[in-house]
């Protein structure tokens, strides 16, 4: 079995804000096709880069501070926008709340 090399989360915000993590390879066995294609450096990302746990943890934080900022009313969140918990209106306001955080 071959394992990825990059993991990719990004948020959809008036076309701004993403996250991308690539990851510490966790097996010696890849396709050197594939990798050539993907243009990463694996041995970089086996000096450098976050193991998939450390990954996880790191984005569980980030997604906990979004919870925290919108629970909190991050300044600049919710500006004008009706709290109706329709769905169309609570991606209005996550998106406010991910461009205010992401510009703390």
């Amino acid at each position: 079995m071959n394992c990825c090399v990059s993991s990719t989360g990004t948020l959809v915000s008036s076309g701004r804000g993403a996250r991308q993590t690539e990851l510490k390879p966790i097996s010696d066995t890849f396709v050197p096709e594939a990798l050539a294609v993907s243009g990463l450096d694996r041995d970089r990302l086996i000096r450098e880069a976050p193991t998939p746990e450390q990954a996880m943890a790191q984005a569980a934080r980030w997604v906990n501070d979004l919870r925290a900022a919108w629970a909190a009313g991050v300044p600049g969140c919710l500006d004008g926008l009706p709290h109706t918990h329709h769905a169309g209106d609570d991606a209005a306001e996550l998106a406010q709340v991910f461009e205010a955080v992401l510009r703390r």
